[in-house]
């Protein structure tokens, strides 16, 4: 699921400043069998960013972004083990 949303701020010289905000939600499973092992694996993931564009009126325009995102994925094996993996991390 992703949703966002975006408004026009301001006229900022020979154009406008158009800011915007979206977040994202996953979660994944899958079960993988084969003759040698079986195992789950279950992912949850969240993201959310901001956004900036000026958009000049002669269509030159300069955009940039800062997103943030997290995960936690859980691995089961066949014998009942499992290994947690969380992780999170950005990109400006």
């Amino acid at each position: 699921m992703r949703a966002g949303a975006s408004l026009r701020f301001s006229e900022i010289g020979n154009g406008f400043l158009i800011g915007g905000f979206e977040f994202g939600a996953t979660t994944l499973s899958t079960n993988s069998e084969t003759s040698l092992a079986d195992g789950k694996v279950d992912t949850d993931a969240c993201d959310v960013t901001l956004s900036t564009l000026w958009l000049a009126d002669s269509q030159l325009y300069l955009n940039g972004h800062v997103r943030y995102a997290f995960f936690d994925n859980t691995t089961r094996f066949a014998r009942g083990r499992e290994v947690d993996t969380d992780g999170d991390g950005y990109v400006a």
